[in-house]
């Protein structure tokens, strides 16, 4: 007889994202049994994770919600532990819900493509709990060079989220040149130089032919087909 008291939902707001766009998923835990529960905040628990199918390639990926945080004690030693997750209780026929930040950790990982999402949670070793399958399309289009350029020149952003806009800048203008890591005081002026230059490129272009082919090979490539 099966013990599970909880289910998960996984949802979106919508289901076609152009590139760069944000996506905000929400997870939605449901207390489905006749008691009280309590567990580890899944928002912040290793054990429970996304699965990402992307179905243009066939690739899987498995991003845990929780993080591993590194300490430095006083003598200069470091220690790496899961971070401290709240015990959160749920009633019967209530629910927890959270948006976790996958996008923002895992920007690299979402290029143009359909991707298959459900969320795992393995906590208990007697039973695995599954959330619906959710299915979203990531298109290359005109917004979202827009998007990249923002992305690529946000200093909060991590260096793998800023390379992965980097990439795909130079696929709708190969011109584009940005140095991201070590950069010396000459190469960041550069690199605004060329956000500028970048911007005022795209006011000029944006509607040109080759642009729009551009995009175009971008979305065949991942097996994106247009909307007539």
């Amino acid at each position: 007889m099966s013990n599970i008291l909880k289910s998960i939902l996984l949802s979106n707001s919508k289901k076609e994202f152009a590139l760069g766009e944000q996506i905000c998923l929400e997870v939605k835990y449901q207390n489905i049994g006749n008691i009280s529960f309590t567990f580890r905040d899944p928002a912040k628990t290793w054990e429970v994770m996304l699965e990402v199918v992307n179905l243009s390639d066939s690739s899987t990926q498995r991003l845990p919600f929780g993080k591993i945080i590194s300490k430095i004690d006083t003598f200069g030693i470091r220690s790496e532990a899961q971070e401290p997750a709240d015990d959160i209780t749920i009633k019967p026929q209530e629910y927890y819900q959270f948006s976790p930040p996958i996008y923002k950790q895992h920007m690299n990982i979402f290029g143009p493509g359909i991707y298959q999402m459900k969320v795992i949670d393995c906590t208990n070793d007697d039973e695995t709990v599954i959330s619906n399958v959710m299915d979203i399309t990531i298109e290359a289009k005109k917004v979202s060079f827009e998007y990249l350029i923002t992305i690529c020149s946000d200093d909060n952003q991590s260096i793998d989220n800023r390379e992965f806009a980097v990439r795909w800048i130079k696929e709708i203008f190969p011109d584009f040149a940005y140095k991201l890591e070590d950069s010396t005081e000459k190469e960041k002026m550069l690199n605004e130089k060329m956000i500028e230059k970048s911007i005022e490129w795209w006011r000029r272009h944006k509607d040109n032919s080759d642009v729009s082919k551009n995009i175009l090979s971008i979305n065949t490539r991942a097996g994106i087909v247009p909307k007539k």
